[in-house]
């Protein structure tokens, strides 16, 4: 039989999700298992292999019709050689060759990827980027990853860790960032950050509908804020209209450096959907000159939770 199928597989630092994907990007049959990174990255990759040969045998699919494999995983990495480097959501797994030991087990060359990456390259496959050569993916969830689609190609980096956008600084001296820098992006429109922020405002004695949620809940979650920001209360539209403004901010830097198509919003924050994007545009075109009429789009994920496998099942799909 011929070899048609792909193994995604998209590596967190909670779960690790695997699928058998095919050209067309249909995810044929698909497993959730835990990382328990706590067992090391041996246990792992054991685990991945044995999990999807056990997914061959359950659907009775020859072991033959699978050419090769994808892995995303937080970096930082080295496609090249396969290894990852100093994950921080992933502790014990600095300096790992998880390509060749994955390869090993499962018989089948690999592919390493930025997990955002595999993600961008997603949505420029299947997704919201289908119809454009050139793009930017911006993944606003606990963190701020990024990817970047140039004239059809993924943008890696000299040493394979580039298009890190959450660690562009958008704020001279600004908040501090985990990363050691002040000032990123995503210290300003992560959903964690978000919610940092809305509490500090609170906790300056600020009236707002929010603090009804925290006394109901215990917690305040990114959605509450922006839902409670659609019904007009005062702090969270505020904070709404920040992150809007960074993010446009980023979108003109974006633009004026390598001119992308479209701009695509994914992870938690991007859950507010249009009402997140029509912010976004109006401040992009206030923000973006004059000398070139402002063209980019800008658009939700439509890929679900499957995004990472797809991305990382499909950036085999020219090398093998």
């Amino acid at each position: 039989m011929s070899s048609n199928y792909y193994w995604g597989i998209d590596i967190g630092g909670t779960r690790v999700k695997l699928g058998l994907v095919n050209t067309d990007g249909d995810v044929l049959v698909s497993s959730v298992i835990d990382t328990l990174v706590e067992n090391g990255p041996d246990d792992l990759v054991d685990r991945i292999a044995q999990t999807c040969k056990g997914l061959l045998l359950t659907e009775k699919i020859p072991s033959d019709m699978v050419r090769a494999f994808g892995v995303g995983s937080p970096g930082p990495m080295s496609q090249n050689k396969g290894t990852l480097l100093d994950p921080g959501n992933l502790p014990g797994f600095e300096n790992y060759p998880i390509r060749d030991r994955l390869a090993q087990l499962l018989e089948r060359p690999g592919v390493l990827e930025n997990d955002v990456n595999a993600i961008c390259w997603a949505e420029f496959k299947f997704g919201a980027g289908r119809d454009v050569e050139t793009m930017v993916m911006l993944a606003l969830g606990t963190g701020v990853g990024g990817g970047i689609i140039y004239q059809s190609e993924l943008i890696q980096g000299a040493k394979g860790n580039g298009a890190e956008l959450g660690h562009m600084i958008v704020v001279d001296q600004g908040r501090e960032c985990k990363c050691g820098q002040q000032g990123c992006l995503e210290s300003y429109a992560s959903a964690s950050h978000v919610v940092k922020r809305t509490k500090e405002k609170l906790d300056l004695g600020l009236d707002s509908t929010l603090k009804e949620v925290i006394n109901e809940n215990h917690h305040l979650t990114c959605e509450a804020i922006f839902e409670h920001a659609e019904d007009g209360d005062d702090v969270a539209v505020d904070i709404v209209n920040s992150v809007a403004r960074t993010l446009a901010q980023t979108a003109v830097n974006l633009d004026h450096i390598f001119e992308p198509e479209l701009c695509v919003l994914g992870g938690g924050v991007s859950k507010s959907g249009e009402f997140l994007l029509s912010q976004v545009r109006e401040h992009y075109h206030d923000m973006m000159w004059d000398l070139n009429p402002a063209t980019m789009e800008f658009a939700i994920t439509e890929l679900d939770d499957h995004a990472g496998v797809l991305g990382s099942a499909a950036l085999c799909f020219d090398k093998f």
